[in-house]
C-alpha cells in the first residue's frame, strides 16, 4: 500500500534539492533547511504548537539558583531526614532537580492544573481561559518539557503518576506515550472523587483519573491490604457435588483448634471412621488480607470535598483553595508504590496545596520508615485576591514592594502549601468538626449472618481510636453500616515530628562583569548538597568547605562528631590538611552542580 503523504514530502524535499542548486547562498540554503526539517517533523501522535516561557528566556543570560529561607525552617526529629518545599517556577526548580537528582527518585505524584477552560492557571503571568485559541497547546508545551525532565529524574524502578480530568485525558495519555517511550507502560486508574457530581452538558462528572506510568515487565505496584470487614471469607470445607470423604477421601486432615484457634493440622485418618466427628464444632473460614489495585477507586474516602477541602480548611483558617486532592486519595497512591520502600524519595512538583507532602508523612507514622519529600509549587496569588489587590492598590507592578508584600501573605506556597506542612508537623486544632469513616459494612445476607463478627470489629476499632476522637457514632446510611470517628472543633491533633527546608527560586547572571561566577555560585552550593542528601550542612557534623579557613576550623573539631565533607575543588590543599580530609572522608563537591556554568564562563 502506497504512503501517499510520504510520496508528497519526498516530492517536495527534492523540489527544494533542486531550488539549492539555484540558490546556494547561506541565507537561501538555511531556509531550504528548515523547511525540509519542518516537512520532515511528526505528523503522528501528540502533535502541538511549542512555545516558550519566561524561563527559558531568561536562562539565556541567567543561571536558576536555591537560596533558603531560614525563618521557615521547621527541626522536629534529628534522626529524620530533611523534606523539602521550593517556592518558584516548577521549570526553574526541576533544571536545578536534575543536577542533583537524576536517577533518584522512586515516585513523581502531580496534580497539574486541568485546563478546564476557566481562570485556573497561567502561562507567563498570564491566564488562559476558553478564549485562548491556543490553551491546548500551551498546556501540553507547558506539560511536555517538565514531563521530558521528569523522567530523567525517575529511578529505573520508579513511578511517574499524574492525576488529570477528562479535559487532557486523552492528550496527556499521548503526552506521556511520547516522552517515556514504548518501554513505558500507562495504567489509567478511574477515581470517584466527587459523588455529588458536575453537571456537564449531557453527563453528571463524578470521577477524575490517576494514570501509573512505570518501566514495562517491572512489578511496580504492590498489593492492597484489605481490611478485616473487605475480607471475602468463604468456607474452608469445600460444598456442592463431589465433596463427601468418599469422593475425596485423601483430602480430609484433621483440624487441631485450642481457645477459638487453629493450632495445627494432622495426618490423614480417613481410614478411621471413628476418628471422624459426628458434628463440626467449630465453622472454620478462610480469606485474603490482600489484593491486587484494581482501576476503579471508588470509596467515600476519596472525597475530594470532605477529605480534601474540608480538611485544609479545618488545618489552614480562611483557606480559599480551590480543588484540594482527598488526602488519602494521594494517600493511596504513594502506598502503591512505596509501601515496601521505607527510604522513598516522592517528588511533586505541582504541589499546590501540599497533599502531597502530608501524604508522605502519614505513610512515615503508619508504616514506619524514613520517606522524604520534595514539593516545588510557585507563589501565584489566585484570582479573587489579585482582583482585590487591584482594587486597592491599581495594576500589578510585579517589581513593587506591596505586591512582593500581597504575594507573601497571599501567595500558594507560602499561605497554603507551607502552613499545611507545618500544621502536619507541629499540630494543629480543628478549626471545625471533622468527621473521618472508620468502617464501612454493606448490609447483605452475608454480612447478616456474620453480626456478631462485625459488632466485635465495631468495638474492636471503638477501643482502638477512642483517644484520636471526641466522639464515635455508629451510623446506618444507603443500606451501609458506618462507623465514623468525629473530631470537634478545638480538638487538638497531635503532629508528625519531621523536618523542613524552604527554598526559593532565584537567579545569578551568567558572565557578571565585577565579580567571579565560581564566587557567586559558591553561595548557593549548600543548598544543593543539603538537597541531593536531605541533610543540614552546619558547623559540626556535616561540613561544607569552601576555602582554606574553613578547613581550618573543620581540623579543629573532633574527627568522631563529623560525619560528611564536602570540599571545594579549587582549593589548594596542604599534606596535613589532605591527611586530615583522608581521616574523616570526604567528597568534592559534584562538577554537576554547575562546571558547565563556569565552563562557559572561562573560569
Amino acid at each position: 500500500m502506497a504512503n501517499l503523504t510520504k510520496q508528497k514530502r519526498d516530492q517536495m524535499i527534492a523540489f527544494l534539492e533542486e531550488l539549492k542548486k539555484e540558490h546556494s547562498d547561506d541565507t537561501s540554503v538555511r531556509a531550504f533547511n528548515e523547511i525540509v526539517n519542518h516537512l520532515n517533523d511528526k505528523k503522528f501522535g501528540i502533535v502541538f504548537e511549542e512555545h516558550t516561557e519566561e524561563v527559558d528566556e531568561k536562562l539565556v543570560d541567567y543561571i536558576p539558583v536555591f537560596s533558603e529561607d531560614e525563618n521557615r525552617k521547621i527541626l522536629k526529629d534529628k534522626e529524620q531526614k530533611w523534606n523539602f518545599l521550593i517556592e518558584g517556577d516548577n521549570l526553574q526548580s526541576l533544571y536545578l532537580l536534575e543536577k542533583t537528582h537524576f536517577g533518584k527518585i522512586d515516585c513523581i505524584y502531580i496534580d497539574p492544573p486541568y485546563n478546564t477552560g476557566a481562570k485556573t492557571w497561567k502561562y507567563n503571568n498570564d491566564y488562559v481561559d476558553k478564549r485562548d485559541t491556543y490553551r491546548h497547546s500551551k498546556w501540553l508545551s507547558m506539560m511536555s518539557v517538565r514531563m521530558s525532565i521528569a523522567k530523567k529524574l525517575l529511578k529505573e524502578d520508579g513511578v511517574f503518576i499524574c492525576a488529570i480530568d477528562e479535559n487532557e485525558l486523552a492528550t496527556t495519555l499521548l503526552l506521556i506515550e511520547d516522552v517515556f517511550g514504548e518501554n513505558y507502560k500507562s495504567d489509567c486508574i478511574t477515581v470517584v472523587h466527587n459523588p455529588r457530581g458536575i453537571q456537564g452538558d449531557n453527563f453528571s462528572y463524578i470521577n477524575e483519573y490517576a494514570i501509573f506510568t512505570y518501566r514495562k515487565g517491572l512489578k511496580a505496584i504492590t498489593t492492597r491490604e484489605l481490611s478485616e470487614e473487605e475480607i471475602d471469607w468463604s468456607p474452608l470445607r469445600n460444598w456442592g457435588d463431589e465433596s463427601e470423604r468418599h469422593d475425596a477421601a485423601n483430602c480430609f486432615y484433621p483440624i487441631y483448634v485450642k481457645d477459638g484457634k487453629i493450632v495445627g493440622f494432622g495426618d490423614d485418618v480417613t481410614s478411621d471412621d471413628s476418628f471422624h466427628p459426628n458434628k463440626n464444632e467449630y465453622d472454620i473460614e478462610i480469606g485474603k488480607d490482600f489484593t491486587p489495585y484494581r482501576t476503579v477507586w471508588n470509596d467515600k474516602k476519596y472525597d475530594a470535598n470532605e477529605y480534601g477541602t474540608q480538611l485544609i480548611k479545618s488545618m489552614i483558617p480562611n483557606c480559599d483553595f480551590s480543588f484540594p486532592k482527598s488526602i488519602y486519595t494521594v494517600y493511596e497512591c504513594l502506598y502503591a508504590v512505596t509501601k515496601d520502600k521505607p527510604d522513598a524519595i516522592i517528588l511533586d512538583y505541582f504541589a499546590g496545596s501540599g497533599t502531597t507532602g502530608h501524604a508522605t508523612l502519614m505513610m512515615n507514622k503508619l508504616l514506619g520508615g524514613n520517606r522524604h519529600f520534595i514539593l516545588c509549587t510557585n507563589n501565584d496569588v489566585g484570582e479573587k485576591k489579585e482582583k482585590e489587590y487591584k482594587k486597592k492598590y491599581g495594576e500589578i507592578d510585579s517589581e513593587s514592594d506591596k505586591w512582593i508584600d500581597w504575594k507573601e501573605k497571599y501567595g500558594i506556597a507560602s499561605s497554603v502549601t507551607y502552613p499545611r506542612i507545618k500544621s502536619t508537623i507541629e499540630g494543629f486544632k480543628h478549626k471545625k468538626d471533622f468527621k473521618t469513616s472508620l468502617l464501612e459494612k454493606k448490609l447483605t445476607a452475608s454480612s447478616l449472618s456474620r453480626i456478631d463478627t462485625v459488632l466485635a470489629q465495631i468495638e474492636e476499632i471503638k477501643e482502638r481510636e477512642k483517644n484520636n476522637y471526641t466522639d464515635i457514632k455508629v451510623v446506618v446510611e444507603d443500606n451501609t453500616v458506618k462507623l465514623l470517628g468525629i473530631v470537634k472543633k478545638a480538638k487538638e491533633i497531635e503532629g508528625i515530628p519531621s523536618n523542613l527546608k524552604y527554598y526559593k527560586c532565584d537567579w545569578t547572571e551568567r558572565h557578571p562583569e565585577d565579580y567571579f561566577l565560581s564566587n557567586a555560585l559558591c553561595l548557593h552550593i549548600k543548598e544543593m548538597i543539603e538537597l541531593q542528601n536531605a541533610i543540614e550542612i552546619n558547623e559540626c557534623k556535616n561540613l561544607l568547605l569552601l576555602n582554606k579557613s574553613d578547613i581550618e576550623k573543620a581540623m579543629k573539631l573532633k574527627k568522631e562528631q563529623i560525619e560528611s565533607i564536602w570540599l571545594n575543588q579549587s582549593i589548594i590543599v596542604g599534606k596535613e590538611e589532605m591527611k586530615f580530609l583522608n581521616e574523616v572522608g570526604f567528597k568534592y563537591i559534584p562538577r554537576e552542580f554547575f562546571g558547565q556554568e563556569l565552563k562557559e564562563a572561562a573560569e
